[in-house]
Protein backbone atom coordinates (compact mmCIF):
# COMPACT_ATOMS: atom_id res chain seq x y z
CA UNK A 1 0.00 0.00 0.00
CA UNK A 2 2.57 2.19 0.93
CA UNK A 3 4.54 1.62 -2.48
CA UNK A 4 1.40 2.58 -4.12
CA UNK A 5 0.89 5.51 -2.14
CA UNK A 6 4.40 6.87 -3.26
CA UNK A 7 3.67 5.99 -6.65
CA UNK A 8 0.35 7.89 -6.61
CA UNK A 9 2.35 10.85 -5.20
CA UNK A 10 5.12 10.84 -7.70
CA UNK A 11 3.08 10.81 -10.81
CA UNK A 12 0.43 13.49 -9.51
CA UNK A 13 3.91 15.54 -8.54
CA UNK A 14 4.83 15.49 -12.40
CA UNK A 15 1.44 15.61 -14.09
CA UNK A 16 1.13 18.87 -11.74
CA UNK A 17 4.62 20.46 -12.63
CA UNK A 18 3.71 19.51 -16.89
CA UNK A 19 0.29 20.38 -17.46
CA UNK A 20 -1.42 23.65 -17.25
CA UNK A 21 -3.88 24.29 -14.67
CA UNK A 22 -6.89 23.34 -16.75
CA UNK A 23 -4.88 20.27 -18.33
CA UNK A 24 -4.63 19.31 -14.94
CA UNK A 25 -8.01 19.55 -14.13
CA UNK A 26 -8.89 17.21 -17.02
CA UNK A 27 -6.38 15.07 -16.47
CA UNK A 28 -7.67 14.51 -12.35
CA UNK A 29 -11.10 13.82 -13.83
CA UNK A 30 -9.49 11.29 -15.61
CA UNK A 31 -7.45 9.66 -13.53
CA UNK A 32 -10.58 9.31 -11.16
CA UNK A 33 -12.98 8.27 -13.66
CA UNK A 34 -10.83 5.36 -15.10
CA UNK A 35 -8.19 3.87 -12.24
CA UNK A 36 -9.78 4.40 -9.25
CA UNK A 37 -11.91 1.11 -9.31
CA UNK A 38 -9.42 -0.84 -11.92
CA UNK A 39 -6.22 -0.64 -9.67
CA UNK A 40 -6.79 -0.38 -6.36
CA UNK A 41 -2.49 0.20 -6.48
CA UNK A 42 -3.15 3.35 -7.69
CA UNK A 43 -4.80 6.08 -5.76
CA UNK A 44 -5.73 9.67 -6.88
CA UNK A 45 -5.26 10.91 -2.85
CA UNK A 46 -2.65 13.12 -3.97
CA UNK A 47 -4.64 15.04 -6.25
CA UNK A 48 -8.00 15.18 -4.34
CA UNK A 49 -6.02 17.01 -1.69
CA UNK A 50 -4.92 19.88 -3.86
CA UNK A 51 -7.86 20.13 -6.59
CA UNK A 52 -11.04 21.36 -6.18
CA UNK A 53 -12.99 18.52 -8.48
CA UNK A 54 -15.20 16.21 -5.85
CA UNK A 55 -15.73 13.33 -8.30
CA UNK A 56 -18.61 11.86 -5.88
CA UNK A 57 -20.26 15.24 -6.20
CA UNK A 58 -19.98 15.50 -10.16
CA UNK A 59 -20.89 11.80 -11.23
CA UNK A 60 -23.46 11.42 -8.36
CA UNK A 61 -22.07 8.00 -7.77
CA UNK A 62 -20.65 6.91 -4.36
CA UNK A 63 -18.10 4.26 -5.36
CA UNK A 64 -15.99 7.58 -5.98
CA UNK A 65 -14.33 9.60 -2.39
CA UNK A 66 -16.42 12.91 -0.99
CA UNK A 67 -13.33 15.16 -1.80
CA UNK A 68 -14.24 18.60 -0.21
CA UNK A 69 -10.92 19.23 0.74
CA UNK A 70 -8.13 21.24 -1.61
CA UNK A 71 -5.80 23.47 -1.76
CA UNK A 72 -3.02 21.80 -0.56
CA UNK A 73 0.38 22.28 -1.98
CA UNK A 74 2.92 19.61 -3.27
CA UNK A 75 5.28 21.00 -1.50
CA UNK A 76 3.46 20.12 1.69
CA UNK A 77 2.12 16.91 0.92
CA UNK A 78 6.05 15.95 -0.03
CA UNK A 79 6.76 16.95 3.48
CA UNK A 80 3.67 15.58 5.18
CA UNK A 81 4.70 11.93 2.85
CA UNK A 82 7.95 11.92 4.16
CA UNK A 83 7.03 11.44 7.49
CA UNK A 84 4.15 9.24 6.62
CA UNK A 85 4.58 5.20 6.78
CA UNK A 86 1.31 3.95 5.39
CA UNK A 87 -2.76 5.45 4.69
CA UNK A 88 -3.73 5.70 8.94
CA UNK A 89 0.07 7.84 9.37
CA UNK A 90 -0.65 10.18 6.50
CA UNK A 91 -4.02 10.60 7.96
CA UNK A 92 -2.77 11.55 10.96
CA UNK A 93 -0.34 13.82 10.08
CA UNK A 94 -2.92 15.77 7.28
CA UNK A 95 -4.80 15.92 10.53
CA UNK A 96 -1.93 17.47 13.10
CA UNK A 97 -0.60 19.85 10.51
CA UNK A 98 -1.07 23.05 9.35
CA UNK A 99 -4.43 22.79 6.86
CA UNK A 100 -5.26 24.99 4.09
CA UNK A 101 -8.49 27.24 4.67
CA UNK A 102 -11.49 25.27 5.00
CA UNK A 103 -9.94 22.23 5.25
CA UNK A 104 -11.02 20.74 8.71
CA UNK A 105 -10.54 16.99 10.11
CA UNK A 106 -13.92 15.68 9.41
CA UNK A 107 -13.52 16.75 5.76
CA UNK A 108 -10.13 14.80 5.87
CA UNK A 109 -12.13 11.75 7.64
CA UNK A 110 -14.86 12.15 5.35
CA UNK A 111 -12.00 11.71 2.18
CA UNK A 112 -10.46 8.48 3.69
CA UNK A 113 -13.07 6.47 4.90
CA UNK A 114 -13.19 5.95 0.90
CA UNK A 115 -9.88 4.54 0.74
CA UNK A 116 -9.80 3.05 3.89
CA UNK A 117 -12.50 1.06 2.30
CA UNK A 118 -11.41 -0.25 -0.55
CA UNK A 119 -7.59 -1.27 1.67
Amino acid sequence: MLIGLLQSCKDEIEMLENQSRTEVSAGSEQIRLGAFEKNKEYSPLFIDLVDDFNQKATCNDSKYPNDQIFGYTMSTLNKILKKSYGLSSLKSNLKSGSKPLGVTNAKIDLLFKKYEEIW
